[in-house]
């Protein structure tokens, strides 16, 4: 839910969260959260080059697992 995603975010880790993505054929995708500007969540989308808005896709959201990198 939100609340956990900008959880994450605060502590500076990052959702990986499931989405669907259309094109031809419909199907689920994972992209990662990076932060959140002007109200919306900004992904990046390992399928694209440019950062991403999770409103292109539907702003749904079908799982989330959080990862974070620690030197302990």
């Amino acid at each position: 839910d939100e609340k956990y995603i900008n959880e994450c975010l605060a502590q500076n880790r990052y959702p990986i969260v499931k989405v669907h993505r259309k094109s031809f054929v419909s199907y689920h995708h994972f992209i990662l959260i990076i932060g959140a500007e002007d109200g919306e969540y900004v992904c990046m989308d390992p399928l694209k080059d440019e950062l991403t808005k999770l409103s292109d896709y539907s702003n749904r959201i079908y799982s989330v697992r959080c990862v974070w990198y620690s030197e302990e």
